[in-house]
């Protein structure tokens, strides 16, 4: 979840910290660039165009952070002083992209912002109620704007990972030209499916056009995803909906940890069957086993 508009502790993009309690969050991960977002009691407000500061409190029921853990996040970047959404958003592409830990994320992208803005000693400055707020501090004082950066923290379990193994990277290679000896639609759909595959293809224009093809495509798509982790083979296998896929998809399941490939493969499997047995592939296997002696 993202928030990257104007607010303090206690409202964060217009949105009221105690409406924010309301929310039901499962595995959320908050990231929040409005001012003072990880403040739980207090705010620090500028009193005039010098940025003197004037503490406020916060009372718990309106507190935006408060009310996030109450409604489930499992952890939340944000600033504990008046910011921005570049502050927070630096950790994102670690957390995500990368597989990093909530505390990784955060450490290492501020090291990295410390380290390219030149700074050999981070001093934090306090704020003070009657003083200039260290916000307003100029690039002498505060190169690259590290006493605003430093300010993000993170409330949560620092060694959370948003997947549990590191996603599996695709090569950005050349894709093996098609078998020139199948036939002319074969040859189509084989080439689609190694655009889903290559970066610098349109793979969502691939995605879509394999799954207009349907069924003829979808022995090919069942071959490609015993070899490949792409979480696109599975979306277009559960999108055509030809029940062929089902023993293949639940062996795909059972053969993966890598979360969001297994989530995706869970939906296909949900579409294609009706059945809604979550991520246990053991039960998705015994179902189909009963399902298949039921035809027999």
């Amino acid at each position: 979840m993202f928030f990257a508009g104007h607010g303090m502790g206690d409202v964060s993009c217009t949105i009221p910290g105690r409406e924010l309690g309301r929310l039901t969050l499962r595995a959320a991960i908050v990231a929040n660039g409005t001012c003072h977002a990880a403040v739980t009691s207090f705010r620090h407000d500028s009193v005039d165009r010098f940025w003197t500061i004037e503490t406020k409190s916060i009372a718990p029921e309106d507190s935006v952070c408060l009310n996030l853990i109450k409604a489930g996040a499992i952890g939340q970047f944000g600033s504990t002083a008046s910011s921005g959404w570049q502050n927070v958003a630096h950790a994102v592409p670690k957390l995500f992209h990368q597989g990093r830990s909530l505390g990784e994320a955060l450490q290492e992208s501020l090291n990295e912002k410390i380290r390219s803005a030149g700074v050999k000693k981070v001093t934090i400055i306090p704020f003070r109620d009657g003083e200039k707020s260290p916000q307003a501090l100029g690039e002498d004082q505060s190169p690259g704007g590290i006493q605003s950066f430093a300010r993000v923290i993170l409330i949560g379990d620092p060694a959370y990972r948003p997947f549990p193994e590191a996603p599996p990277r695709v090569a950005a290679q050349k894709q093996p030209e098609p078998d020139q000896s199948l036939p002319p639609r074969q040859k189509q759909i084989h080439g689609l499916i190694a655009q889903l595959s290559d970066p610098k293809a349109p793979r969502f224009a691939a995605l879509n056009e394999l799954i207009r093809i349907g069924e003829d495509a979808v022995p090919p798509l069942i071959a490609e995803m015993k070899t490949n982790n792409n979480w696109q083979i599975p979306k277009a296998l559960g999108a055509i909906g030809d029940r062929r896929a089902i023993g293949p998809l639940i062996d795909k399941l059972a053969a993966s940890n890598w979360s969001p490939l297994r989530e995706v493969v869970v939906e296909a499997l949900q579409r294609l069957t009706g059945q809604n047995l979550g991520a246990d592939a053991k039960a998705w296997k015994a179902w189909w086993k009963e399902e298949q002696q039921r035809g027999d």
